[in-house]
This record gives structure tokens, sequence and C-alpha cells, in this order.
């Protein structure tokens, strides 16, 4: 192909391709230009000062102002309803941009028919420029995509059912429905106090007895303050009154998280009398910010209403005369005490930031890690047979042991300086801390603990049993544990008496060839069951005995051994612990060392081979 020609092809594909693109564009402007046509309006929302909604059902007339700031402000049915300021300026938006999608003839006399007499919604509206127009809402047509309209008395047009839906607002669309003034933020600080709302109709025993007037707080005088903060949305709850702690996470975000979500769905906009929802007095004051807020958005708390299908919390916001009720599991998250939000737990922060774990006793040490796939291990010291079971639920356990009650006294403070018993805590962001235990030194059932946050703890009971370990607590307990189809023969002694059996193909025989009985193969899955896995009650020692008749192991009760594809294993059971009446002691060659094992093992024995007949 010559140049020339190349030249000219060229030329032709560009003036194709801006071809292409012009009459894309064309499409477009006049896709605009018709949209713009029907257009209702000519203004912008901005320009809307005030806008009325008069409802034909319910009969209903729901009026707003738009101050100089741009915010909407209700000024009827009742001035003291607060606005959903998103949802007035999504309407004066579709408003604005409402489009007329089709024109119906002039001569329409019967607006009746068309639910335009009287409109299903009118809307007045007034402009910045002090023009006004009535904008009238009426049924949807019979092919259900449109709704009938007229404009300032003029004819009537279409309007899509999304124009419709977005216009046709009701006053519980239109409030604000929210405990918090703004949703999309997280609460930074929070106040409760109960409120004191008079002293009992009797006279408590004490009072009787003694003949003694108690003296009581005013009426409408709030209780101890509790007031929580947090410096970021995502940084700790901490307790700043009645004292200086931390405050228990889940507790506090638990109310948090219901207060800025909670949607308020029955009000009561012209109460009577307060004092019956419990607001004169009220029952508690709820106060909240947010990281915008300048001043407190307190909430009024009131009784339950305990009407079946209408249960919720009377609430009333301050400067506000209508009631909310809220939902009432809203009751259930107070604190009920002016220190239940103190964080109790021992170890406080999440358990995922820490890397490292040192215990250091009297007797004992142990370090508890990450490896590099992020698994938790017994680091040190070096052992055979860890039960990584244990170590998790160790771990588990330190994660949520929460104390008794928080302690604040010099004896204790003292003794967990001089404790001998430490958990060092390593973090990833290389922080750490240091826990303490300590014994009370006039009641051995009670422990004080140091915090990782600082604070001092009181535990008793199950707290303290699983706290006061050693390394051996991680050491496996298991003696034995077989895959039982991989068992070829077994030959055991019980009570004097030998047993030899083989296995094929799935199946229990006897050793003995001349013996063709058949066998119960359901008495084998019981006697293999009764020895694997075998789980010691205590591991007694590392190393063989010196002299087994000491723990009935010259005569044992019962000897097995376990023939499978790849070794023999041996099992001993001798006599009764001196100490346990409930233990036996035993050997197994799968694992040196003393065992101590349940009773019960053999009286699964017994019971296993009571349907094992003709023993060699």
């Amino acid at each position: 192909m010559k140049l020339k020609q190349i030249f000219f092809l060229s030329v032709l594909l560009l003036l194709l391709c801006a071809l292409y693109v012009f009459m894309g564009w064309k499409e477009r402007r006049h896709a605009e230009q018709a949209l713009e046509a029907g257009k209702v309006f000519s203004f912008e929302a901005p320009a809307i000062r005030e806008l009325t909604f008069h409802h034909r059902d319910p009969e209903l007339i729901i009026r707003g102002e738009r101050s100089a700031g741009g915010l909407w402000k209700i000024t009827e049915p009742n001035a003291s309803i607060a606005p959903f300021q998103i949802m007035w300026n999504r309407v004066a938006q579709h408003i604005a941009a409402l489009i007329n999608e089709r024109s119906l003839p002039a001569d329409i006399t019967d607006l009746a028919q068309y639910g335009l007499e009287p409109p299903v919604l009118t809307l007045n509206g007034t402009l910045d420029s002090g023009e006004s127009f009535a904008l009238q809402l009426g049924d949807i047509d019979i092919l259900e995509r449109h709704h009938y309209a007229r404009l300032n008395g003029g004819n009537v047009f279409l309007i899509t059912t999304e124009a419709f839906f977005e216009l046709n607002r009701s006053l519980l669309e239109l409030r604000h429905r929210y405990l918090v003034a703004d949703r999309e933020e997280k609460i930074r600080e929070l106040e409760f106090a109960r409120i004191w709302s008079g002293a009992p109709a009797e006279k408590e025993e004490g009072e009787k007895e003694s003949g003694e007037e108690r003296t009581y707080p005013e009426v409408g005088e709030e209780s101890v303050l509790i007031r929580v903060e947090r410096g970021t949305d995502d940084a700790p709850w901490k307790l700043t009154s009645p004292v200086d702690a931390l405050a228990n996470y889940e507790k506090v975000e638990a109310l948090s998280e219901t207060l800025q979500y909670a949607v308020c769905t029955e009000f009561i906009d012209a109460p009577e009398n307060l004092a019956d929802y419990g607001l004169d007095p009220p029952k508690a004051r709820l106060s909240v910010k947010d990281r915008n807020s300048t001043d407190w958005r307190t909430l009024w708390l009131g009784d339950i209403d305990t009407t079946p299908g209408k249960e919720g919390l009377f609430v009333r916001v301050e400067g506000e005369q209508s009631i909310m009720v809220a939902d009432a599991q809203l009751a259930g998250l107070l604190p009920r005490s002016p220190l239940e939000w103190r964080d109790l737990r021992l170890i406080t922060r999440r358990i995922s930031d820490i890397r490292k774990l040192i215990y250091d006793a009297p007797d004992s040490r142990f370090t508890l890690g990450k490896d590099e796939t992020g698994r938790w291990k017994l680091l040190e010291p070096e052992m055979d047979n860890v039960n990584d079971t244990a170590v998790n639920a160790f771990l588990q356990f330190i994660k949520t042991v929460a104390g008794d009650a928080a302690v604040d006294s010099p004896d204790a403070e003292q003794a967990l300086n001089n404790a001998d018993r430490t958990i060092t805590i390593e973090r990833e962001d290389d922080t750490s801390s240091s826990l303490a235990l300590a014994p009370h030194p006039s009641d051995e059932n009670l422990w004080w603990a140091r915090q990782d946050s600082g604070g001092i703890i009181q535990l008793t009971g199950v707290g303290v049993k699983m706290l006061l370990c050693d390394a051996e607590t991680f050491r496996s307990r298991e003696i034995l544990r077989l895959q039982k189809d991989k068992v070829r023969a077994l030959t055991f002694t019980l009570d004097g008496q030998e047993y030899r059996f083989l296995q094929e193909e799935g199946r229990w025989k006897h050793a003995d060839l001349d013996n063709t009985a058949p066998l119960n193969q359901s008495d084998f899955d019981m006697l293999l069951g009764a020895i694997s896995p075998l789980q010691a009650r205590h591991i007694l020692s590392a190393a063989m005995p010196e002299d087994p008749a000491v723990y009935g192991l010259d005569a044992p009760v019962f000897t097995a051994s376990i023939t499978t594809e790849d070794q023999v294993i041996s099992l001993t059971i001798g006599g009764i612990s001196p100490d346990n009446a409930d233990e036996r002691f035993a050997l197994c060659s799968s694992r040196p060392g003393l065992f101590s094992i349940s009773q019960e093992i053999m009286d699964q024995l017994r019971e296993a081979t009571r349907g094992l007949r003709n023993p060699v």
C-alpha cells in the first residue's frame, strides 16, 4: 500500500471516530434537554425556606422552616419536635428535581378520580425570593408506575412512584428518632446517675427497731455520678468517676452502641403529666458527647412501659417536650452500682496483643509464647509430651478471669509489691506489664491480684486455683493412644486369667486356631476404649520405679501386650494408691514414668471381658 493511501485511510479513520464521539455527545445532550424541559421547578433545593406537608390520611399538618444557617426547625404540630435534618434536605432536593413525566389533557374536570380532590398530599413551599408553590399529589395510576400530580391548580401530570415515595413523608420520618444527635459519630464521653424519687412508703426494719428516722436525699437529687470517656473511637473506655480506673469495655461499649443505633418508633408529643411516665422526677440521667460535641446531650430516663406489644423505656431529651419510647433492653445495660463498670478482669487489654507470658513462682517458672505461625506454645522449660489443649485453656482462663471486688488497701498494696508470684506480659508493641498474686494474710481462701492496668482486685475459688499453677500443668497426661484398626494382636491378663486374640480384616478372633467360637466385636471396642486414650490422674515420676513391689506392680491386676503394625506396647496396672482409693498405679512402655490412673478403668475392663468366652 502506498504512503498516500495510508495517509488517506488514517484521516478517514480519525473523521469517523470524531463523528462517533459527536453523535454520542449530541444524543446525551438531547436527553439532558428533554429532562430539563420536563422539570417542574427551576429553583435549587437550598432556595426552599418553608415547607408544609398536608396529609389526607391521617389528616395531619407538618410545617418546617429553614434558618439562614441551613438547618430546619419544625414549627407544627409541635415546635419542640426535633427535625431529622437529612430527611428534610432530601425532600427539598427531590422537589427541586421533580420531573413531569407526561401531561394529561387540560380539560380534566373530575379531579377526585385522580385522588386530587382532596389530594393525598399537598406540599406548600416558600422560596428565598418570597415566591410560593402548592404541589398536590394524588393516587397511583392503573399501571402502578406513576402518581397523578398538580402544581398551583394547573393541569394534571404524572410523576414516578419513586418521586412520590420521596415526597410522601410522615411525621415519624421527618422527626429525629434517635437518642444521639449524630448516629455517624461514636460516643466519646458518657455520664450516668440515678435520681432519688422519694422515700419508701414504709420504714425499713432497722428504723422500726431503733425508732430513728433515716434521712433521705432531696427528691430529684442525683446519686453517685458514673462517668466514662475515651480519647479515640477505638481507645479503651476509662472510668473517671467515682474512681479513676479502666472501665469494662464490653459493658460500656454495649450501652454506647445501643445508644448510637437505637431508633424510637413511638412518641408522646403532648404529655399531660410527666409523672405518668416516671419522668417527674426522672429515674436517671444519661448524658453523652461525641468528638464534635461541645455540649452534653442529656436523656432523662423514666419508667418501663410493660404494655404487651409496646414494651419500652420512656425517654425525654433535655429541651424537648416530646417523650420517646426506646427499646426496653436499654434499661438492662445501665449500671446497677457505682463500680459495676470498673474492669475487674486480671488482663484488661486484648489477649491478641500479647506475644509472651512469663510466670514466676518460688517453685516454678514457665514461659508461654507465640511461635512463627502465631500459635501459643510452652517455650520454657523444654518438655516432652506438652498438652497444647492445657496451654490454650490456661490462656483462655487468664483472659477472662475477673475479681470479685476491687481492693483499695495499703496492706494489699504492700503484699503485692513484695509478691513472689508474678506474671510478666510482653506485648507486640514492645510494652510490658506485670501482674502479681499474693495471699490474704487472714483468709486462706482469698488472694489479692494486681491487674495489668495497675489496679488491685480480690480473687477467690476457681480463679485462684487456676492461677496457682506450674509448668507441670502443661505436661500431657496421656499415657497411651492407639489406632484401633492398626492393632494386630492383643494379649492381656486380668485378675490372673489370660486372653489372646488376633485382628484380621477388621474382625477379632481367638489366637488359638482350634477355638472357633464366635466373638462379639463390640466387646473389643469397649476393651480398647477403656485403655485408649489412657489418661493419667497424676504423673508421679518421669522414671521407672526402683522397687515395683511398692506400687503393687510386681503382682499386677492387669497386664497387656498390644501388637500394632510397627511396635509392641506393654501396659501394667498395679495396686491401689494409699493416698486415694479411686486411683491405681500404672506403667506403660509407650511413655516412661510412673503414673496413677482412675480405678474406673478396671471396672470398664472387667465389663468388657465379661462377654469374651473360652479364654486360654
